[in-house]
This record gives C-alpha cells, structure tokens and sequence, in this order.
C-alpha cells in the first residue's frame, strides 16, 4: 500500500520539521501511478567523505553512524538513479511526496484501547511518578544509561507500580541502544568503557544479561522482535509488535547497518501490525536532531509506509524529535521523556486506538484542572507529594504577586505547555535549587496525569 505525501507537519508537541509549507492537502504525482513510491531500500556504504554539509553534532546519541554514504533512489516518478547521497540529500528526494496532516484529537474516544506513550528515560523514570490512567503503557527503550541492572531492577518496581492501579492490560516495553545488557551478542563482544562499567569478568556476562531481561520479563511484556496482542471489547485484536534495532552509531547495542542489514530486520515485521515500537524513528517523522537535520531511518519508513502501515508507530531515540506526525495513514509518535539536555521534562503523549480497525489512532487531549500553580502546591499534603521546597518559593511568590499582580506564573492548560517548567523556574526563581527543580518535575507530571479524564 502506497502513501502519498503533502506539505503540513503535523508537529503537535514541538517544532520538529520546518521543511514543508502549511498547506494540508494531499500531493500525488503527475500521473497518479504510485507503484513506484519506493523501489528500493537505501544500501548502506561507508566512505570518509560523506556528510560534507551536515552537522555531525547532531547524531550524537541518536543512532546515526557519521561515516555512512546512501545508495538513493527517486520517490518520485523518475527513474531510480545510482547517485550516492547523504541523508540530508535522501529526505530532499522523498519530501515532496510526503504527506504531513493533522491528526484526530479528542478527549475520549469508545470502544478504544488506551496507549499511555514513553520512552528515553534513561534511568530518570522515578522523575515521572504520576502517569496518566490507560489500558497498556508502552516503553519504547532506553530506560537505563547504559544497562545498568539496579536500574532494571527499579524501573520494574516502577512498572509494577503503575499497571496494579492505571493498566489493566500492563506495560509493554523493549529495549534500545542504550540498554546493552539486553543484547548479549554485543555485550560479549565489546571491550567499551561502557561495557566495562557493567561487568566485573568476562564469564558473568551472560549471566548479566540474562539476569536483566528475566527480571524485567516478570513485570511487564518485553517485546525482542516478538508480537503481543491487545484484547478489545470487540471480536479482533490489537497486535502490537516491538523491535529494539536502530542504524549503526558509535558501537552501541542493537545496531545494524543501513541498507540491506537493518532493511532484512523491519522485512520481519507482520503486515498484521497494528502498533509497531521501535526504538528509533523512520526518516523524516519526529527525527531531527538538535541542529535540525533528520537522522531517522529510510529502511524502516519504506517498510511503514510501503508494507506494514501500522495505525500507530512509537520510538524515541532522538531526545529532541519529542511529539507526533501523522501521514494520514500511520500516527507516529516520538516519545521521548528527556529533552536535548537529557532533563525529564517531556510529558508522556496519550493515544486512543479504536477497536474499530478502520479508524485510525487518535491524540487524547489533556485538560487541565488546575487554575493556579502556587495555590494549588501549597494545598498538596497528605499522600501524594508534599513538595516541601516548592512550598518555601510559592509562599515567596505568593507573598510577591500580591503587591505585583503582573507577576505571573503559567495557569491552566498553560501549566501543560513545555514551556512551563522553565516559566515557573524563572517566575519562583529556583534555578539554583536542586530539590525544588526535582519537585517541580514531579508536581508538573502530576497535573499532567490528572488532567485526563476517560468517560465510563
């Protein structure tokens, strides 16, 4: 099944893709024959000279090797040429056949499944305390810095925390780059400084891994390349597939080569799949980096698009590409919980997937039920956070806003925006205090999760 692609991203959370116009309508070419979207996967080849106008600093993190040069073929009704290109060259040819729309939104949808999305919390998910009530929570990998097993251990408590009481299907979760104790093969093989801080010998190490996923196995859905299905109300199901693979970057775990390597691996995915998570994104959905190039993907948007055409793609990776994209057929979310900064300030984004196959994944939107941050801290007690710091500062701040009723902080759905925590941090002043940006956090994460409400 082929996309065709028009010039409106949908880039619901933040600005990811300033590529495209605002206009929404579809694009098609001349001819109206789309046989040829895609003719091939992109092979992968090395050479020293690539990236001669792109910014390596943005691959950093974000699984894409800096010494790759791609075979491109034309998206478009053109013959297929043999040019050998960069990335950036890549997402040129493909873009004007692109379609970017607004997706569905709404508050509650029936008869759906509620997804609550996150990923990349890289050992800071205790920072997310409060998480918004669904059905299943989907992690898309990269809970820990570098594998460590007390943070599986805890990220598990965590899990079990969460599905006892806001997921009546579970938690769902696979691994990424970063979590190198799941992927044994690299573990055995690699003598990195990062490998070296998780393991004491040699023969431990298959212990280690196995150690890890076992743990995390017996808390939620660990999902290697392997399906899990969603029960409805309905007669279907809703099948979910998870891989963990991402393009080669700086010899981390779950890598593969661009081209023939990485494009064999998406080839395995079920054409049955409703949800698809992967680690990383697809080329051009959600994956800019911090300087604004895309570093996604190309096999695995081939396959989205061309042969899988999930309702619903989640991943992470890329910190900065946090937010949605909908291509009018699949909804892609980048999930990622940290910012470029590798600060826990991302909201998990909430999905609605109708059991009714053909309508398509729908944003839930939140509405806040808080009118005034400074009151609404000073009245927390009891068993949610007592948010002790928060308390001095709002006391300060309130005692202020009476005698300048022009100093603001965020209210409202305001409180929801990204742009909260650094208002507030600037509106009560507590850029120098450690405590009081932790509870802020958590306190944001909190009005967040209240802030949905599912119909009965």
């Amino acid at each position: 099944m082929s996309k065709f692609w028009a010039s409106n991203p949908d880039e619901s959370s933040s600005s990811n893709d300033d590529d495209e116009s605002s206009s929404s309508s579809w694009s098609t070419s001349s001819n109206g024959d789309h046989s040829n979207i895609v003719q091939s996967s992109l092979d992968a080849f090395k050479d020293d000279t690539i990236l001669e106008s792109t910014d390596t600093d943005d691959f950093e993190g974000i699984g894409l090797s800096c010494d790759f040069q791609e075979k491109s073929s034309f998206l478009d009704n053109a013959a297929a040429d043999d040019e050998y290109d960069n990335l950036h060259r890549v997402w040129e040819r493909i873009k004007p056949e692109q379609v970017f729309m607004e997706p569905i939104r709404e508050s509650y949808h029936p008869e759906s499944t509620r997804i609550v999305c996150i990923s990349d919390t890289h050992s800071q998910h205790r920072e997310c305390p409060f998480l918004p009530p669904g059905d299943v929570l989907i992690h898309a990998g990269d809970f820990t810095k570098s594998g460590e097993p007390g943070t599986v251990l805890d990220l598990a408590q965590y899990f079990d925390s969460h599905q006892n009481k806001n997921f009546s299907q579970g938690v769902i979760c696979i691994a990424g780059n970063h979590d190198i104790t799941f992927h044994e093969e690299y573990y055995c093989r690699s003598d990195s400084r990062r490998v070296g801080k998780q393991k004491a010998k040699r023969e431990e190490i298959s212990n280690q891994e196995t150690s890890s996923k076992e743990v995390l196995r017996k808390h939620c859905n660990y999902l290697e390349d392997s399906t899990y299905f969603l029960n409805t109300t309905s007669d279907s199901r809703i099948e979910v597939f998870g891989s963990p693979w991402t393009p080669s970057f700086y010899n981390w775990a779950f890598n593969l080569d661009r081209g023939p390597p990485i494009q064999t691996m998406w080839s395995k995915i079920p054409t049955s799949t409703d949800i698809l998570i992967t680690h990383g994104p697809p080329l051009g959905r959600r994956d800019k980096g911090s300087s604004g190039h895309h570093v996604g993907c190309f096999d695995l948007l081939q396959q989205v698009q061309e042969r899988i055409v999930p309702r619903l793609h989640i991943f992470g990776h890329v910190h900065s590409g946090y937010g949605t994209s909908y291509d009018g057929h699949t909804l892609y979310v980048n999930a990622s919980m940290l910012d470029e900064s590798d600060e826990a300030i991302h909201k998990c984004i909430v999905i609605d997937v109708p059991h009714d196959q053909n309508q398509p994944a729908q944003i839930v939107d939140p509405e806040c039920t808080v009118n005034d941050f400074a009151p609404w801290i000073l009245q927390q007690q009891g068993e949610v956070e007592t948010y002790s710091r928060l308390k001095e500062h709002c006391t300060k701040y309130s005692t202020i806003a009476a005698m300048r009723p022009e100093v603001k902080l965020p209210e409202g759905n305001e409180l929801l925006q990204e742009s909260a925590y650094h208002d507030i941090c600037n509106g009560l002043h507590i850029h120098r205090d450690p405590a009081a940006l932790q509870e802020l956090r958590i306190a944001l994460s909190q009005i967040y999760a209240e802030s949905f409400n599912r119909a009965s």
